[in-house]
């Protein structure tokens, strides 16, 4: 399977209390069906993850707060399929930011 995934996150400051929602659309682009899918985020620094207001499935082991790990587990992804997750996080201390933060990840065959 190839599988990539983009991250985006258009916003330029949030004050305390405000909320970003970053978009991870992932996709299987090879001709093999993806088994065993994790996506891993790490909570930002000065915020806090809200799962109610991300994708129903987000498991985070060590809890909510700014540096703890959430892994989103998909069991399969078809050739040519994909699909887009919402992780939403609440900001404790002011943050400025480029106006589009994005991150593209390439995983080639294994």
């Amino acid at each position: 399977a190839d599988l990539v995934l983009v991250k985006s996150a258009p916003f330029t400051s949030v004050e305390p209390g405000g909320v970003i929602t970053y978009t991870l659309a992932y996709s299987n682009v090879g001709s093999v069906a993806a088994v065993h899918v994790t996506i891993t985020e790490t909570v930002p620094a000065h915020t806090t993850f809200l799962p109610t207001h991300s994708t129903f499935g987000w498991i985070c082991p060590a809890g909510t707060h700014a540096s703890n790990t959430c892994h989103f587990r998909i069991p399969q992804i078809a050739p040519h399929e994909g699909g887009i997750l919402h992780y939403v996080v609440q900001v404790d201390r002011p943050i400025q930011s480029y106006s589009t933060l994005a991150v593209s990840v390439y995983l080639p065959d294994e």
